[in-house]
C-alpha cells in the first residue's frame, strides 16, 4: 500500500505523462486538410502575428482538439491547424487562427481620431472604393485585413484607425 508521500511523488508524474499524450505532433501540412479553409466557422480570424501550432487535430462542429496518434473520436474529423494555440492542455483544447495583413500596412486606415468605442476585427475592404465593411466570414471580393482599432460610422460603414 502506498503512502502519502509516495503518492505526492507519483502524481506530478501522472500529470505529466498526461500533457506529454496530449503534446501537439509537430507535423507538417498535407496529412490532413486545412481547418482553416475547410471549416471557416471553426477559426478565428486575428492579425498578422498569430502563432503557429503546426499540428493536426480533431474538430467536432463544437470544439477543435488536439488529435494524438490515435483516429479522431466517432463524429469528429482530422484537419491540420498552421496558426493556433492549445488554450487547456489537459483536455487538448485549441483555438485555431487565420492570420491576416494588417488593415494598417495595407492602406485602409486613417488618422481621425475615433467617434465611438473601438474595437479589433477583420474587415473586408476595397481599395477601389475605399471602403470597408465588417467580415463575418461570408462573402468578400475584395481583401480580407484584420484592423486593431474599427469604429462603425453612424452611415453604417467601418473606419479603421491608425493607433500608432
Amino acid at each position: 500500500m502506498m503512502r502519502r508521500n509516495e503518492l505526492s511523488k507519483v502524481a506530478p508524474l501522472s500529470v505529466l505523462a498526461a500533457l506529454l499524450a496530449l503534446a501537439p505532433e509537430r507535423v507538417e501540412a498535407g496529412e490532413y486538410r486545412s481547418l482553416a479553409t475547410s471549416a471557416p466557422k471553426a477559426v478565428v480570424y486575428t492579425g498578422p502575428d498569430a502563432p503557429l501550432l503546426r499540428a493536426n487535430v480533431c474538430w467536432n462542429r463544437v470544439d477543435v482538439r488536439l488529435k494524438g496518434t490515435a483516429p479522431c473520436p466517432t463524429n469528429s474529423s482530422p484537419y491540420y491547424v498552421e496558426y493556433g494555440e492549445v488554450i487547456d492542455p489537459l483536455q487538448g483544447l485549441v483555438i485555431a487562427y487565420v492570420p491576416l495583413n494588417d488593415a494598417c500596412a495595407a492602406g485602409f486606415c486613417i488618422e481621425a481620431p475615433p467617434s465611438g468605442p473601438l474595437a479589433a476585427a477583420p474587415l473586408c475592404c476595397n481599395a477601389a472604393l475605399d471602403d470597408c465593411y465588417l467580415y463575418t466570414q461570408g462573402q468578400c471580393d475584395d481583401e480580407i485585413v484584420f484592423c486593431e482599432q474599427a469604429a462603425t460610422n453612424e452611415d453604417g460603414s467601418i473606419s479603421c484607425f491608425d493607433g500608432t
